[in-house]
């Protein structure tokens, strides 16, 4: 009886958590056009998370700009599933920015993050996360960032978007932020020379919610999440067209907290990777586009690392 009732509180503290991400998807990403601000990583803010910890649980954290807004019954079920798999309780934080996520792995109240490449490129050199598998999607463990336009803008090329406006995602992000960035410093601009405006949305949806609407004239998206996006028919492909698209990106990767005990690293390691091997499994995975987990070498990440790099200019 015991084990049911603690099933049955799981899943119903699941449900809480559900309700509460979607109250803060729709008050928090609720972005407006701002003045210029210059695109600094030290300027970035992180939110306090007051949250008491709970040391005998697995906390997961995910990026709200990962998957579609709509379907974060996608969580559930994946959660569900790595609690049975890990036996373990299962803590779901989501946020809207890998800086928020960061901030909590720093202080231990985070113990594995969905996060984006960028965000994991920030983890590493603050000492915060490190990489512990990436997804294989569609069978691929490489992507692309895809500039969208609306379908009846004559606009060809990234070039002529001189003088519009943009809608970036997480200031981290190589996708929404990074990989247009690149672009802009490339025809020898910058943001606030090249664009008339620009704003953070920090989600996908909402980005590709002002391109439809005209707020803006361009987005950069994460090209698995669009498709993913598509494949659940949140948006449809006949709106807009691709003007431009990255160089191969590696898929967004799972990391974990650098000081969590390597026994755990371990067994989480073995327990993704094995994964995607039981008809449940495939089922649930392929909800998010996912076949299954591998293990990577860090040096997949070298070339966003450099991409990361002409951008912002740290060391």
């Amino acid at each position: 009886m015991g084990e049911v009732m603690g099933k049955y509180f799981r899943k119903k503290s699941v449900y809480i958590i559900l309700i509460f991400l979607i109250v803060f998807i729709f008050s928090g990403c609720n972005s407006q056009e701002r003045e210029y601000k210059e695109i600094k990583l030290s300027d970035q803010t992180d939110t306090t998370y007051t949250q008491e910890s709970i040391e005998d649980k697995i906390t997961i954290a995910i990026n709200v700009g990962l998957s579609p807004l709509k379907s974060l019954n996608i969580y559930e079920e994946f959660i569900t599933l790595l609690e049975d798999r890990m036996e373990e309780e299962i803590d779901l934080v989501q946020k809207k920015s890998s800086a928020e996520i960061i901030s909590l792995m720093k202080d231990g109240k985070v113990d594995i993050a969905f996060i984006d490449s960028g965000g994991y490129l920030r983890a590493r050199e603050e000492n915060a996360g490190q990489l512990l598998v990436i997804p294989v999607i569609n069978g691929e463990q490489m992507h692309q960032s895809h500039i969208l336009i609306n379908k009846d803008d004559s606009i060809t090329d990234f070039s002529h978007l001189k003088g519009k406006k943009i809608a970036f995602t997480d200031p981290w992000s190589i996708e929404g932020t990074v990989y247009p960035m690149a672009l802009i410093k490339d025809l020898g601009e910058t943001p606030e020379t090249f664009f008339s405006n620009y704003f953070y949305s920090f989600c996908y949806d909402k980005a590709i919610s002002a391109l439809l609407s005209k707020t803006v004239d361009a987005v950069s998206i994460d090209g698995n999440i669009l498709d993913l996006l598509i494949k659940r028919e949140i948006i449809n492909k006949g709106y807009f067209k691709i003007i431009n698209s990255s160089n191969k990106l590696p898929n967004a990767p799972i990391i974990v907290r650098n000081d969590l005990a390597q026994e755990t690293k371990d067994n989480l390691k073995q327990v993704f990777t094995n994964l995607g091997t039981e008809s449940e499994e495939k089922k649930v995975m392929s909800n998010m586009n996912i076949d299954r987990f591998v293990i990577v070498e860090e040096s997949l990440f070298e070339p966003i690392q450099s991409m990361n790099e002409k951008v912002f200019n740290y060391d």
